[in-house]
């Protein structure tokens, strides 16, 4: 097919006016700007994620599990440098365990067919680090530190393997290129959502209570994904197809 024929300049205008108002929404949730919600109107055949309840819990495991991700990335690296007292390059440094457990986890479960077990431990991991944040205070040794990102690294290399085989099993084949674009939408409103969710706790600066309001916040997150990843009978199936 032709690519001036396959394309869909209309249809990708609208799905950018709709992307773009709902992370200004989401970006300064302060400002009260509800109207655009009304420009975020569906940009693709919503009927699907209706009759497809599998993929549906897919985006929402991809937003949970990047919301969590980014919340600990962003919020753990702010409160390093203005109350821990770690200069910028360090607090940098001190993420460098996440990307490199992700890229082993990664690695390691690529190839393999499983899907429920990985996620299952994608959700539940968030808990022990979120868990570990409530015990950080300004003179928290170095290695706790290092730790606690870390364990975010895990459920950032299983979800987005595995959610990625499970988002192949479900969806119809010709579907198969919208729902991959809708699931890296998921990823980058978690993201978005983790900054709205910073700049409402934080508020100018951090403090340790306000990491310690954002782990408890995190533990919820994490119970919801873990209760969320533990009824999907759908995983099962999938796993053994």
């Amino acid at each position: 097919m032709p690519v001036r024929t396959a394309l869909d300049p209309v249809g990708m205008l609208l799905m950018t006016g709709a992307v773009s108002a709902l992370l200004v929404f989401l970006l300064d949730l302060a400002a009260g700007l509800w109207w655009l919600l009304a420009a975020a109107q569906p940009f693709v055949d919503v009927r699907l994620l209706v009759r497809n309840g599998a993929l549906s819990r897919t985006y929402a495991r991809l937003f949970l599990t990047y919301l969590l991700a980014y919340t600990m990335t962003y919020g753990f690296s702010q409160w390093v440098q203005d109350v821990a007292g770690y200069p910028s390059d360090v607090a940098g440094y001190l993420q460098l365990p996440a990307a490199v457990v992700a890229g082993v986890v990664s690695f390691l479960v690529a190839r393999k067919t499983a899907i429920r077990g990985p996620l299952v431990v994608a959700a539940l991991t968030p808990l022990l680090g979120a868990g570990l944040l409530l015990l950080l205070h300004a003179g928290s040794p170095l290695v706790l530190l290092l730790v606690v990102p870390a364990l975010f690294g895990v459920p950032q290399a299983l979800a987005s393997v595995s959610n990625q085989a499970a988002l192949y099993r479900v969806v119809p084949s010709e579907y198969i290129g919208t729902a991959a674009g809708l699931s890296r939408t998921s990823i980058y409103i978690g993201a978005i959502a983790a900054s709205s969710l910073i700049g409402g706790v934080f508020g100018q600066a951090p403090t340790t209570p306000d990491l310690h309001v954002l782990a408890w916040v995190m533990l919820g997150v994490g119970v919801l994904l873990s209760v969320l990843t533990l009824a999907d009978r759908a995983l099962a199936r999938a796993t053994t197809r």
